[in-house]
């Protein structure tokens, strides 16, 4: 019988703001940090977000399997 699947939460806080710097449409930059840790970036594409979450989660599914 296999083992049950364990649950793993993980919080990020995204704060995201609109630059107008000389003209419209707006340049969009933020940051993103995972809660409990001191990972942290700053981007100007909202698509790094979408990859810091991926990278993040994929290094604590690695922990976890190792543990």
């Amino acid at each position: 019988m296999s083992a049950p699947l364990k649950r793993r939460t993980v919080i990020y806080i995204v704060r995201v703001w609109a630059e107008y710097l000389s003209e419209p449409p707006p340049h969009w930059c933020g940051v993103i940090e995972m809660v409990g840790s001191e990972h942290k970036i700053h981007f100007s594409q909202l698509d790094e977000i979408a990859d810091f979450i991926r990278i993040q989660t994929n290094i604590q599914i690695n922990v976890e399997d190792k543990q």
